[in-house]
């Protein structure tokens, strides 16, 4: 008797469920769930902000999207994108990516890069405490006021000497910037960024402090390691460096895009990370698809020697606004005139590229720059597509990386989804408790979801003036935090869903 009251009571609560009209209901998709594996047609019912249920019984809704045909995937999430204006978050929306945080770079005070996004944001958004901020400021003088890559403090630094990149920070400096990050962190900065490629000097007492602060305060660390080098000191040594730290302080590393750094040594430096893992660690790396990477022209890896080190030269280097292949002569001015301006670079081999971005742990990240005009400065949000200026990346990372892992096949699609979301909110979660109700299409979670055709998805923004910052297709619905973005492939106006993502503890 109670096993036939129990099946009536549970035949009512689905037939209940499956009676209620939902917010909006996705019907017909191929939904793919990585943290269960699921790869399957369902429905999909959306109450609020959340997904309510993941049926394969037909349901209704108030607002209805047809996606037969088409793969329902967790909302992307990109931990490396410096492009945190409007017109870039725009552009980006459209490769699925619905959130987007900088955790390299990073922002100091945290406070004023959340004070900037709040209310004006497509995706969801958070960032690292930036260690390169707090030595800006202790350094140079100059606050970041956030992100310094959005309000050209670098370029301001160039008056001051750059102290922050090529001088090593007295025992008083390392002090007050200890501080500067442990306020940050106290603000809800989502683990430590620690780009010491950049600053390659740093003594390692003041990269040390930074794991023991992390460990102190319940963070991580996130770098951009020293040595873009393919001659010793290695880029492999650099990532070998953080890797001991988050040994030998049990703290979380996420090591950004290993290709390039290692270069012809990624595989090594792939082994390295699985190594770590397998004893222990908690080592996270990410890669692009693309064999070009970009910066700004001051950075330390152009310092003297940089084409040995780099196997780079002059004709492999493009300044972004024009487009124009540098020189001898152009480097140099650029160099001196406009520190902060950004440049693209040829530098990794395609099969190191693969290695990376085909691996079954090693998540997809942008690390896309601001998108700029003819003039280097940021673009406003109803800016056209195809007139910002960049690295093609910050457009088209993750449609590029589904053709390549799509067309590749040694992947399932499962596999291929949890790179571009699932393993970055595993990552997080511990830091980030929200984290824990993203990466996931299942009921319960976020209603993240990104909803893409995989017989035509592909990144196909390009290097070529006028088609950096073109949008991706195949994209047909984005959807964040239950509100459509875009819907038919096509911008909804004025709807601004993205929230705020703290670290806490």
């Amino acid at each position: 008797m109670r096993y036939f009251i129990a099946a009536a009571v549970l035949s009512l609560s689905v037939g209940l469920a499956h009676a209620q009209t939902y917010d909006l209901v996705i019907e017909g998709a191929r939904v793919v769930d990585p943290e269960t594996a699921l790869d399957q047609v369902r429905n999909i019912g959306i109450t609020g902000d959340e997904i309510a249920i993941v049926t394969p019984e037909p349901i209704t809704g108030a607002s209805v999207i047809d996606a037969t045909g088409l793969i329902a995937a967790p909302g992307f999430i990109d931990l490396h994108a410096h492009g945190q204006d409007r017109y870039s978050e725009k552009v980006s929306i459209f490769d699925g990516r619905t959130t987007q945080m900088d955790l390299e770079a990073g922002a100091l005070p945290v406070s004023d890069y959340f004070a900037a996004k709040a209310g004006v944001s497509l995706s969801n958004y958070g960032v690292s405490v930036s260690h390169a901020a707090a030595r800006l400021m202790v350094m140079d003088g100059i606050d970041a006021q956030g992100s310094p890559m959005m309000t050209h403090a670098l370029q301001k630094a160039g008056a001051t000497g750059n102290l922050w990149a090529v001088q090593r920070a007295t025992d008083a400096q390392l002090d007050q910037i200890d501080d500067l990050v442990r306020q940050g962190v106290e603000e809800g900065g989502i683990g430590i960024g620690v780009m010491v490629g950049y600053y390659p000097n740093a003594q390692s007492e003041g990269v040390t402090r930074m794991a023991q602060l992390a460990a102190a305060e319940g963070s991580f660390l996130t770098t951009h390691p020293r040595y873009l080098s393919i001659i010793s000191p290695s880029g492999v040594l650099g990532q070998e460096e953080f890797v001991a730290l988050g040994m030998a302080y049990d703290v979380s590393i996420l090591l950004h895009h290993v290709p390039t750094n290692a270069l012809s040594a990624t595989e090594q430096a792939l082994d390295i990370i699985e190594a770590a893992n397998r004893n222990g660690g908690n080592i996270l790396g990410e890669a692009f698809p693309y064999v070009r990477g970009s910066s700004f022209i001051a950075a330390e890896i152009l310092a003297e020697g940089w084409q040995e080190r780099t196997g780079m030269d002059y004709d492999d280097l493009i300044w972004v606004e024009t487009g124009e292949t540098l020189t001898e002569e152009t480097f140099e001015k650029y160099r001196s005139e406009r520190p902060d301006g950004f440049f693209l670079m040829e530098h990794i081999m395609r099969k190191d590229m693969l290695a990376a971005v085909l691996h079954p742990d090693i998540i997809i990240a942008s690390d896309g720059m601001p998108l700029v005009d003819d003039a280097g400065a940021s673009l406003p949000f109803a800016a056209p597509f195809g007139v910002g200026n960049g690295h093609p990346r910050s457009a088209g990372t993750f449609g590029a990386y589904l053709r390549i892992a799509i067309d590749d096949g040694s992947l399932t699609m499962p596999q291929i989804i949890a790179k571009t979301g699932f393993i970055q909110a595993k990552f997080l979660e511990p830091f980030a408790p929200e984290m824990h109700k993203r990466g996931r299409l299942q009921a319960g979670a976020f209603a993240d979801i990104t909803i893409f055709d995989p017989d035509t998805v592909k990144g196909v923004a390009g290097y070529t003036p006028g088609t950096n910052s073109l949008p991706s297709e195949g994209f047909v619905h984005v959807i964040v935090n239950g509100q459509p973005v875009v819907t038919g492939g096509q911008l909804v106006e004025d709807i601004f869903p993205g929230v705020a993502i703290r670290a806490s503890r």
